[in-house]
């Protein structure tokens, strides 16, 4: 081997690290994961999601675990994916043009999100105005 399992590259700016055999990247995967399970920081993701406040780009600990909590327990429900599965066939026969279905899943998502704030929901922070902007700014991103 030329170079050793572990080799660190300066790319400009950004730092990376090249793991080049299995046993090296199992060790830091198992040892050092938290580490490494975060997105790394870009401006244009600083701004639009108000600070790394929602979910796809909020680094990874306990306000990420919440805010995914809060998907799988209150958004992500088989039941709530069932009820809207004519409005998701709808609008991709549409081509992708908004509809009032659309509206009203907006509505439902809006709804859950105010509820949560509004009781608190038994997280450990709670979700403010920013919070639920940055959520229907990637809810209209994953839409685009």
């Amino acid at each position: 081997m030329k170079h050793g399992p572990l080799m660190h590259l300066q790319l400009g700016e950004i730092s990376a690290i090249v793991v080049s055999s299995p046993g090296m990247a199992e060790q830091i995967m198992k040892k050092h994961d938290a580490n490494f399970a975060s997105r790394g920081e870009l401006l244009a993701a600083e701004i639009v999601t108000y600070g790394y406040i929602d979910v796809g780009f909020a680094p990874y600990g306990d306000y990420w675990r919440q805010l995914r909590k809060i998907f799988s327990l209150e958004l992500l429900i088989e039941s709530i994916i069932e009820e809207h599965r004519e409005t998701r066939s709808s609008k991709v026969i549409k081509n992708g043009s908004t509809s009032t279905d659309d509206h009203q899943l907006e509505g439902d998502l809006l709804d859950v999100l105010l509820r949560i704030q509004e009781t608190g929901g038994g997280f450990e922070f709670p979700i403010a105005t920013d919070n639920i902007k940055a959520v229907f700014m990637s809810v209209k991103w994953s839409n685009a």
